[in-house]
């Protein structure tokens, strides 16, 4: 595990324990659904927020409330927002599940569990807000950040539906789908800073780690994302490069094979990474060059294996 994270251990732990017990007070058709849920996530369980890969969508506003210690943002409502993310984040997972890989990961029947999940979010965040103009200011920007994060995603769809050129710019763009990340930060700004929410920063924070986890998922994913069809920016890429934007799935893979391809989008999540270090530092958030730190060495552990089974695949040869 992340040494940061590790040091938030104990806020983790308390996360699970309340989605658990909120999950074992919802009706019975819907406990049902849930367990049908914590099925697919599977062994990670309680580690489901804290694996080393894992996207920081509730590490961010631990580092923002502070040191592990920190009595400026009070652990009751830190607990709060934290549950929020949590909960909202299982929405956003099942709702793609089952928009992008109904096949494979899709299971339509969650999705009502998932209107469950976003209402106690959206309730437990309403509430946790300060009164006053900190949490009017949080509001709007959470509304603004849920909306970009839907229409990105929508944009999104309809380059990954369709074998056509995915140009770097939209690519870029498709990164404000995580936008949900900005809530739970803005909810703790909310309640540690007077007046301006910096709202704009954090926006700009959010999305550099867009494009890193954007980069990273496509490699990780590129097996599934042929499975299903779907024309990520990774793989219009190759077929690109191809000169076919209709190239079978079988020149895609060998392509990847042989191709520096994996190699230069770890790089790029990589570049990403320290992308956002300053933008993290003029937002005072505690340990996340540390952090980044991890994760740029476990990334660049990645491209040194990828390497290594290209060149191994081309001695075979």
């Amino acid at each position: 595990m992340n040494e940061v994270i590790a040091a938030h251990a104990p806020r983790f732990g308390r996360l699970w324990d309340r989605i658990e017990a909120r999950v074992a007070a919802y009706p019975g058709p819907l406990r049902a659904l849930a367990e049908v849920h914590f099925a697919r996530i599977g062994a990670a369980g309680r580690t489901y927020f804290t694996d080393e890969a894992a996207a920081p969508l509730v590490l961010l506003p631990c580092m923002a409330a502070g040191a592990p210690d920190s009595r400026v943002v009070a652990e009751a409502v830190l607990d709060a927002i934290l549950e929020g993310a949590a909960l909202a984040y299982f929405h956003v997972r099942i709702q793609d599940d089952v928009l992008d890989d109904p096949d494979e990961r899709g299971v339509p029947d969650l999705l009502l569990l998932a209107n469950a999940y976003l209402w106690d979010a959206m309730t437990l965040w309403r509430e946790s807000a300060p009164r006053g103009g900190a949490g009017q200011a949080f509001h709007a920007a959470s509304r603004d950040a849920w909306m970009r994060f839907s229409a990105e995603t929508a944009a999104e769809r309809v380059f990954l539906q369709r074998r056509a050129a995915y140009p770097a710019a939209a690519f870029h763009a498709h990164a404000g789908k995580v936008a949900l990340a900005e809530v739970p930060l803005l909810a703790v700004r909310a309640h540690r800073v007077d007046g301006d929410l910096a709202a704009t920063e954090v926006r700009a924070l959010v999305h550099a780690l867009g494009l890193a986890y954007g980069h990273m998922n496509d490699v990780v994913g590129h097996a599934r994302d042929l499975r299903s069809g779907a024309n990520t920016y990774l793989l219009a890429t190759v077929r690109a490069a191809l000169g076919d934007a209709q190239a079978p799935d079988a020149a895609v893979v060998g392509a990847l094979a042989t191709g520096s391809w994996l190699d230069r989008f770890v790089i790029e999540a990589m570049a990403a990474h320290e992308a956002a270090r300053p933008l993290a530092r003029a937002l005072d958030l505690q340990d996340f060059d540390a952090w980044t730190d991890g994760r740029v060495a476990s990334l660049d552990r990645m491209r040194q294996r990828l390497a290594l089974l290209r060149l191994r695949a081309a001695l075979d040869v």
